[in-house]
C-alpha cells in the first residue's frame, strides 16, 4: 500500500512538472495584424494615487506606443488595475489600432473582462466602460499573463513614481497636472524585451 501511495506521489510530482515548465515567463508576440497592450499599475496607499505603464506592440516586439498616468483618488490596487486597462483601452483607440490584445498579470480584472457582464463589484464602474468599448475594436482580447512577462509595464509604472517623487508627488493635485502628465505617444524604435 505504501509503496503504490509513493509512486503515486512520484507521478503526480512529475507532472506537476510538466504543467509548471509551460508557464509562459516572458512577453510572447501577438500575430501579425494585432498588438498586445500590456499594462499595470503601482499604487501608493498613504495617498491614494497610482500610477499607470501601458505598453503598446506589434507581433516583432517593435514598441508602437507608449503612455504612463497619474490616477487620483484610488481606494486599493485593483481599482488602479481596472483604471489602467481602460487608460491602456482608450490609448490603444487613439492610436489607431483595431486588433488588440490586452494583457496584464491581475487576474480579478481580466476575469471579470473575460466574462462580458454587468459587474457590481468596487470595480464595476470601470468594468462595465472597458465592455462598452468593446464595440469600437475590431477584436479585443483580455488575457492574463505572469508577473515576470509583464515586467516593462510594470518598469514603466514604477519610472514613474520615480519622476513624479523627484516633482514632490504628494504636493501634486488633479487640477495642477504637468504639460505632459496623462499624455501617451507613439514612437519607434528597437523591439523592447
Amino acid at each position: 500500500y505504501i509503496k503504490a501511495y509513493l509512486a503515486d506521489l512520484d507521478k503526480l510530482k512529475k507532472a506537476l512538472k510538466c504543467q509548471h515548465n509551460t508557464v509562459i515567463t516572458h512577453w510572447e508576440p501577438p500575430s501579425k495584424s494585432q498588438v498586445k497592450v500590456n499594462f499595470d499599475s503601482a499604487f501608493l496607499q498613504q495617498s491614494n494615487k497610482a500610477v499607470s505603464g501601458i505598453i503598446i506592440r506589434n507581433n516583432t516586439g517593435l514598441v508602437m506606443g507608449l503612455c504612463s498616468y497619474l490616477i487620483h483618488n484610488v481606494r486599493d490596487l485593483t481599482i488602479a488595475e481596472a483604471y489602467t486597462c481602460l487608460k491602456g483601452a482608450i490609448f490603444a483607440e487613439e492610436i489607431g489600432f483595431s486588433d488588440v490584445i490586452m494583457e496584464r498579470d491581475s487576474r480579478i480584472v481580466i476575469k471579470k473582462l473575460q466574462n462580458h457582464g454587468n459587474d457590481r463589484s468596487a470595480i464595476g464602474g470601470v468594468i462595465n466602460k472597458i465592455i462598452a468599448m468593446l464595440r469600437i475594436f475590431w477584436n479585443i482580447e483580455f488575457q492574463f499573463i505572469p508577473r515576470e512577462a509583464n515586467r516593462a509595464a510594470y518598469a514603466m509604472a514604477a519610472w514613474k513614481w520615480v519622476n513624479k517623487a523627484r516633482r514632490n508627488l504628494e504636493d501634486d493635485r488633479p487640477g495642477e497636472r504637468s504639460q505632459d502628465e496623462n499624455k501617451g505617444f507613439a514612437l519607434t524604435g528597437p523591439p523592447l524585451k
